[in-house]
């Protein structure tokens, strides 16, 4: 069995990136997110209470903006460029716990992408 990647704990092999590919062909204008779903459905690939990875339906509201942090000196984040996401600056490299405000791991690019045009009104709304 051919490991491709491993996310989330689960090993991706070709058997899986060939479900995927029927998961496609068979809903050809299905949403990612409904394709998304139907691959959670198909792998059993829930969280620990059962239910699936849906954020909306978790936390009570959608999501608006996404950000991801690639590192420079291993990464030039090209795909992310390409598909639009917008540079917005770079870490300190300190991480969530730090407690020495000292550089402890590396410093990476922060990249955002907005979901929605009025993603800045929608963030700061409070209810």
């Amino acid at each position: 069995m051919n490991v491709r990647l491993t996310y989330r704990g689960r090993a991706v092999t070709d058997a899986d990136v060939a479900l995927i590919h029927q998961i496609i062909a068979a809903h050809p204008t299905a949403s990612r997110r409904t394709l998304s779903k139907k691959l959670c459905e198909a792998w059993n690939w829930v969280q620990p209470n059962g239910m699936p990875r849906d954020w909306q339906q978790l936390y009570g509201h959608p999501v608006y903006f996404l950000e991801t942090f690639v590192d420079p000196q291993r990464f030039r984040g090209t795909c992310y460029y390409a598909a639009n996401w917008t540079y917005l600056g770079r870490t300190t490299g300190r991480g969530k716990d730090d407690q020495t405000n000292k550089p402890n791991r590396p410093i990476k690019d922060v990249l955002g992408y907005p979901l929605c045009r009025d993603f800045r009104e929608r963030l700061g709304h409070i209810e």
